[in-house]
Formats: structure tokens, sequence, C-alpha cells
């Protein structure tokens, strides 16, 4: 079964400006950019066939994430389809509570 994507704002570019990889994205935006580069090129060439991997940005990818807007899970880790097949998907994990 599959879900709209509900999520709060934070879900989809995180709070962070300039996210670095991670083994856990807390975000959509941190996902993509946590994809080994091998599956970034493969990724853009099958979604995006008329583009140079090398000009495609997370922008780009995450206007068609939120067009497919869809993921198999609504729990963490939730996985986000990128495109309207779920060819290809990433796992985003729930942020760390802060501690007040």
């Amino acid at each position: 079964m599959t879900h709209e994507l509900q999520f709060p704002d934070e879900f989809y570019l995180g709070t962070e400006d300039h996210p670095k990889p991670s083994q856990r994205p807390t975000s959509i935006k941190q996902a993509l950019l946590s994809m080994a580069e091998e599956d970034w090129v493969a990724m853009v060439k099958d979604i995006f066939p008329d583009e140079d991997p090398r000009f495609v940005d997370t922008h780009k990818v995450l206007t068609r994430v939120f067009q497919t807007n869809t993921c198999s899970t609504a729990e963490f880790p939730v996985e986000v389809w990128i495109d309207e097949q779920g060819t290809w998907r990433v796992l985003v994990y729930r942020a760390p509570s802060s501690s007040t």
C-alpha cells in the first residue's frame, strides 16, 4: 500500500541550509544528497533521459518527488518514491528530538 506525502516542511528540506550526506538522512533533500554517485547518475539517466546528470540538482529531483507524492510507508523510516513507478526511492529517518 502506498501513501501520499503528508509531513511537516522539515521532512522535505530539513532544517539546515546545506545538509551533509548521512547514513540516516532526516529529510528528502539530505537523502538525495546521500545517494552514491553511481546511483545518482543512473537515477537521473532513468528519470530525466535528456538531461546530463552533472547538471541535474537536488531541486529538480525534489520537484519530481513532489509531483510523484508517494511513499511506501507512513512510519519512519519513510520510503519516499522519486519516480511514479517507484523504481527510485530513498529512506528518510526520524530526526532526533532536541532536548531542552
